[in-house]
């Protein structure tokens, strides 16, 4: 709750501000919804309804929520930084991942070798 009394907070200071608090209030926005979907992944992971869940429930999947996607965003790799032949590499694997003909076991390698490639660079 108290997370989004201030996301509330920083977004009605900033809408003050005429371009930057667009921005920002579409910062805070995506950052309370991507939270709050990490929350509801891991409330279906382990087979919860969040119908009778308590709100001491929700807030600590709430917390789990926010955790996990500061752990995502420390996993991203921006592929732009790479250098251009393991760039190259992962753009061509991609494509590969995302054909049709591809099958259930050349995808799982393909996440492997990616898994693998971009490793140094987390």
């Amino acid at each position: 709750m108290q997370y989004f009394a201030g996301a509330l907070a920083i977004k009605w200071l900033s809408s003050m501000i005429p371009v930057a608090g667009t921005v920002v209030n579409a910062t805070v926005s995506l950052a309370t919804v991507e939270a709050a979907g990490w929350a509801f992944h891991f409330i279906i992971r382990d087979g919860r309804n969040p119908d009778t869940m308590s709100k001491d429930e929700l807030k600590a999947y709430f917390k789990l929520g926010k955790e996990q996607q500061k752990n995502a965003k420390n996993d991203f790799v921006d592929p732009n930084k790479l250098p251009e032949a393991v760039r190259k590499k992962y753009e061509a694997l991609s494509k590969e991942l995302t054909d049709t003909e591809t099958t259930e076991a050349r995808r799982q390698a393909i996440l492997a070798e990616i898994t693998d490639l971009l490793g140094p660079y987390r």
